[in-house]
């Protein structure tokens, strides 16, 4: 006859292997190209990418960045952020900036990504000329000042994107 101690092991174990069998069960099963999943693209790895992870990556970032760099530009002309501060968003969104212009400059895209790329590149540029200005802008220390210049990077820039983004290629979708 089995004891009570005995019984509550075996039914320990069973509920162990059970539990950890389900979490390998419901655990995360793989994507495309998963080895590139949490990575940022730059200039060394972007080849090692699909063309339209690249571009949804260096999308995603650039949007991010934008919205980085606007929340502490119109905390600093509200004063609450100094000027220093943000000079240093301005230089790391550059350096960022810089990075993502790299990487597209090192991609070897297929024919029909490249124009996708090319206007994705174009984007940057303006981009860099808008922090450009808005550091110009902080070093003056004029926290009302006249944008018209920063506001013409930034269209420019959001122009680029939208033809960017209507340049990807659309495979078409197949029923069969």
């Amino acid at each position: 006859m089995a004891s009570a101690k005995g019984i509550a092991i075996t039914a320990a174990i069973v509920v162990g292997v059970i539990g950890a069998s389900m979490l390998v069960w419901f655990g995360p099963q793989g994507e495309p190209n998963a080895a590139n999943s949490g990575r940022d693209v730059t200039a060394d790895n972007i080849n090692s990418f699909r063309n339209d992870e690249a571009f949804g990556s260096i999308y995603t970032r650039h949007q991010n960045l934008g919205a980085e760099v606007e929340f502490e530009y119109d905390k600093w002309k509200a004063g609450d952020v100094d000027s220093s501060q943000m000079l240093r968003t301005v230089a790391d969104a550059k350096a960022d900036v810089a990075e993502m212009i790299g990487a597209l400059a090192a991609a070897r895209p297929p024919e029909e990504w490249q124009a996708s790329f090319g206007h994705y590149g174009g984007a940057l540029d303006s981009y860099s000329s808008y922090l450009d200005e808005m550091d110009m802008i902080v070093r003056a220390s004029d926290r009302n000042p006249d944008e018209a210049n920063l506001d013409t990077y930034r269209q420019n820039s959001e122009e680029q994107v939208e033809l960017a983004a209507s340049a990807i290629p659309v495979s078409p979708v197949s029923f069969n």
